[in-house]
């Protein structure tokens, strides 16, 4: 496959043998592609308390590219074993922040991502006088907010005495957490 100008050079379709390639700027994809994905994990060896100030989880992160102000951007985290310290108003809320670039975090420059600062709230609840050990599955759906790499990660406040992530961490078949981000086309 060759350009208009019956040359290869430019060209957004490149063959090689059996294997065709996309590149370039002149690819356009349509709407509901996924346009860029980005992955992190984090496990541990012993659990991690969440008190009641914001706790900027960056160990669990991922850098996303992303590509236009007119896409969609998800973000999906998963984390394990959350325990309420048997306590049943201690709870934990969940959102996503971002940093622009791959710089070092900065907690103080950091964007929330969606329209809430938590989308999810007390996770890990109970009744009275009940314990709880949960998992936390949270997803973020907000328009793209820069055309740059997206470093993204949870952020998280306990609620009343807080909560432990990854209760059983000290066991080295168990706990493992998990971020996703992808770009979709609009």
């Amino acid at each position: 496959i060759t350009g208009a100008t019956g040359t290869a050079s430019g060209a957004p379709i490149t063959l090689s043998g059996d294997t065709a390639t996309l590149s370039g700027t002149g690819v356009t994809f349509p709407a509901g592609h996924i346009i860029s994905f980005a992955t992190g994990t984090l496990t541990r060896s012993s659990d991690l308390a969440i008190g009641d100030s914001d706790y900027h989880l960056t160990t669990l992160s991922c850098d996303l590219v992303t590509t236009s102000t007119s896409n969609k951007i998800v973000v999906q985290y998963m984390i394990p074993d959350i325990y309420n310290l048997a306590n049943a108003a201690n709870a934990c809320h969940m959102g996503v922040r971002y940093n622009v670039g791959t710089g070092d975090f900065d907690n103080s420059a950091s964007q929330q991502l969606g329209g809430r600062k938590f989308v999810s709230g007390y996770v890990a609840y109970t009744g009275p006088g009940d314990a709880a050990l949960t998992n936390a599955v949270i997803m973020v759906s907000a328009t793209v907010p820069t055309v740059n790499t997206l470093r993204l990660y949870p952020i998280l406040q306990g609620n009343s005495g807080g909560v432990e992530l990854f209760d059983n961490a000290s066991t080295s078949t168990l706990d493992e957490a998990t971020i996703i981000a992808y770009e979709i086309k609009q």
